[in-house]
């Protein structure tokens, strides 16, 4: 073998070598190195969707502590409607701190289209003076739950009203 031989066959050699030295060896590590910055991308990616989800479940609950308070006196507004026990309370002592006395003659509950709410319907007879059952119906009309008088009558010492009021 000639020396232009040998030259040509360490050349090949070489070349052949460096190919292979980059093939298994520089090629895996640069896919490796790819890969692995593309799943740190995702992975950061995925961090910032967190803290963003955290702070908006944060500021979420800063709202609902801000008006947590207005949401329960609101919540009050609305009477049980399977047992509305703190609205018969209500009437029962407004009718006797204002000196009338109250009948419930009915109880209806309704949900009907066009009311925002479901409510009960109560039927009152308030037996007193005129000047006791103004006092009853001012009471009643100012009282701490969601309440319209639908109808009244008026016949001597008599009322008769027809209440709606707004239940949960």
């Amino acid at each position: 073998m000639t020396i232009n031989q040998k030259i040509y066959v360490s050349i090949a050699a070489f070349v052949f070598l460096v190919a292979i030295f980059i093939a298994f060896l520089i090629y895996p590590t640069f896919s490796a190195i790819k890969k692995s910055s593309l799943e740190l991308l995702q992975e950061k990616e995925k961090i910032a969707l967190l803290n963003r989800e955290a702070s908006s479940r944060e500021k979420t609950e800063a709202l609902f502590r801000k008006y947590q308070q207005g949401f329960e006196t609101i919540e009050k507004l609305f009477v049980d409607p399977d047992v509305p026990l703190e609205l018969i309370s209500f009437l029962e002592n407004t009718s006797l701190n204002s000196n009338a006395q109250l009948t419930i003659s009915s109880l209806t509950k309704r949900a009907q289209m066009g009311d925002p709410w479901p409510s009960l319907i109560l039927e009152l007879s308030v037996t007193g003076s005129p000047s006791n059952f103004l006092e009853f119906l001012e009471k009643v009309e100012s009282a701490p739950f969601l309440i319209e008088v639908l109808n009244l009558t008026l016949r001597d010492t008599l009322a008769i009203m027809t209440v709606k009021v707004f239940t949960r």
